[in-house]
């Protein structure tokens, strides 16, 4: 089988199906969006406590 055959097979298979292909396509985003969000999160939270930990780690500032 040649590869243009396969892409027109799948190309096919993605016409006849509308539903299946667009929930499919919406699972995948929302998937690709909760991983990119808990990413941010988790470092968004590293970032606070290592800031707040050098905070409170700092020498008060001298008064003269």
């Amino acid at each position: 089988m040649r590869w243009l055959d396969v892409f027109t097979m799948a190309l096919q298979a993605v016409v006849r199906n509308k539903l299946r292909s667009f929930l499919t396509t919406l699972g995948i985003i929302i998937g690709v969006g909760s991983v990119v969000g808990m990413v941010h999160l988790s470092q968004s939270a590293t970032r606070t406590v290592t800031d707040e930990s050098v905070w409170r780690q700092a020498p008060a500032p001298a008064m003269s």
